[in-house]
């Protein structure tokens, strides 16, 4: 099967005027752009929107209640800019609690080995044979 080809670019404007310039070492989990904004705008990322997405413009995150809002109808990646020169970031830092997720299961299955070997040592007489 052949893959779907992917929109070009990673982001545009939908609405307003304004012009969006790529930054270099764009991927599909790191989007980066500056934008040079004449009039309020609506800005499209090309990437589905999911719980971990991180969007920030100049710095400063964008709510992701307002990322939900605002990409809800569209299942992409909206949000809106005003006039003016902005550096903007997109980040995909994996689903919500990922880390801890990991780490329990880690220290689960590290319990299960350790239990593992102290039952066969203690009634099965003797070390691990194989």
């Amino acid at each position: 099967m052949k893959p779907i080809p992917r929109p070009e670019p990673l982001a545009q404007m939908v609405s307003g005027e304004g012009v969006l310039e790529s930054a270099p070492g764009n991927s599909k989990y790191h989007v980066q752009y500056t934008a040079r904004i004449k009039s309020a705008s609506r800005i499209r990322i090309n990437q589905i929107y999911f719980p971990g997405w991180k969007v920030t413009v100049d710095g400063e995150d964008i709510d992701a209640d307002t990322l939900r809002k605002d990409s809800e109808k569209k299942v992409v990646i909206n949000f809106q800019l005003e006039p003016g020169a902005h550096e903007i970031s997109a980040l995909y830092e994996g689903p919500p609690y990922w880390r801890e997720r990991n780490v329990i299961i880690f220290l689960v299955v590290m319990a299960h080995i350790g239990v593992s070997m102290y039952v066969r040592r203690r009634y099965f007489n003797g070390p691990l044979r194989t």
